[in-house]
Formats: structure tokens, sequence, C-alpha cells
């Protein structure tokens, strides 16, 4: 009980002070220097973790399992999504020497299977991928921005 106390008064205090003494100070520099990264790498800059942040990029279909005739895939924004399922699904389907596609929103994978002498993994991977966009797009007229506090 004292443990679950200390922990509500002491948990947001935490946080707040991971934002002001980290968070705030980066967005900062960041904000001050808007190609920062970009010159801290031809300079060849050796800065400390907590001074550069390093971007990485991420895959958004990621093959978990391959054999010839089948693939499964891992979708970035598949897990919860029904109806991005069953699109999905339905398009890859369509695809020439596709024979069944199973895409699942619980998981937040696919499962294709194929004639390897019409289609291609890679193919594939890049199909799932232009659907995925495609369907993922933020609707027309909208418009999305993304806002650091500093």
């Amino acid at each position: 009980m004292l443990v679950e106390t200390l922990i509500q008064f002491v948990g947001p205090m935490l946080l707040e002070m991971a934002v002001r003494e980290v968070a705030v100070p980066t967005a900062k520099k960041m904000a001050q220097n808007k190609s920062g990264l970009r010159q801290a790498q031809t300079a060849g800059c050796r800065c400390g973790k907590s001074e550069m942040p390093v971007l990485t990029t991420i895959q958004a279909t990621r093959v978990v399992s391959a054999v010839p005739g089948r693939v499964r895939f891992d979708v970035a924004g598949l897990s919860g999504r029904v109806d991005l399922a069953q699109r999905l699904g339905d398009e890859i389907g369509s695809l020439a020497g596709v024979t069944q596609v199973a895409a699942n929103a619980r998981t937040g994978r696919i499962l294709v299977m194929f004639d390897p002498e019409q289609q291609a993994v890679g193919a594939l991977s890049a199909a799932i991928e232009r659907a995925r966009a495609k369907h993922l797009s933020p609707a027309a007229g909208t418009t999305r921005r993304l806002a650091a506090v500093v």
C-alpha cells in the first residue's frame, strides 16, 4: 500500500523531470540548429547520445518467415485494424500468382501463399508496402502537423 502510494506521487514528478532535463534542452538545440544532425555528421562529430539523437529507419513490412511459395509478413499499423486487414488481403490476393492471403488484425501479420515462378517475396513485400501506404494515408483535405514544446 505504501509503495503504491509512493509511486503515484513520485512517478509524475520523475516524468516531469525527465521532460524538463532531457527532452526540452534537446528540442531547443535542434530548433536552434535546423540542420544540426547533418552538420554534425559531415564534421565528424562524436557527440554523446544525450547530445545528438540518432535517427533510424523503420521497416513497415518485414518478412517473419519464408519458404518457397509461402511467406509471412509483419506489417506496421495492421494490428487492431480489421478494415485495413481486409483491404490488404483483397489487394494482395488479386496479384498474379497469389493463391491465398490471410491478413490478421490481431497479430498484425499477413500470410501469403503464392506460385514462386510467378511471384517473388521482394515483389510481394513492395506490393504490401504500396497498399499499406495507400490505405493508411490521411484523407484528402486533412492536415497533419507535428509540434514540439520548447
